[in-house]
């Protein structure tokens, strides 16, 4: 199996290269299966929020929409959620609720000393 990097998630969402769009619909076609890794998914949301302004809503419609995606391989029930949790806690960053998420997920407490992030996700607890 392969990975695709930020870049080239990025293209494909954003649509604004079209030469770069058509080569990663043609991947995406192939019927390779292609790995994301959550680190690609992060820093795509973060570019998505901090530079290019895209709303929460729209960042979460996103994920979605990669998440029906057949060929990208990626933990897409917990994508899904952090894209409820993310939508729902706008001064929470991604990495945040990807932590608090993932944690609870293991059945674990995600313990912090940022009181914001304690105070808006209930499986997270300030130290």
């Amino acid at each position: 199996m392969a990975s695709i990097d930020t870049n080239v998630l990025l293209r494909w969402v954003m649509d604004d290269v079209p030469e770069h769009t058509a080569r990663v619909a043609a991947l995406f076609a192939s019927g390779e299966r292609l790995r994301v890794d959550d680190a690609t998914l992060m820093e795509a949301v973060y570019v998505l929020e901090r530079v290019k302004k895209i709303s929460r809503e729209r960042i979460v419609d996103t994920i979605k929409i990669l998440a029906a995606e057949a060929c990208l391989d990626f933990d897409r029930a917990h994508w899904v959620d952090v894209a409820a949790h993310f939508e729902d806690h706008p001064k929470l960053s991604i990495y945040d609720v990807h932590l608090g998420v993932r944690a609870r997920e293991r059945g674990e407490v995600l313990f912090t000393f940022d009181k914001k992030l304690a105070n808006q996700l209930p499986f997270v607890e300030e130290l």
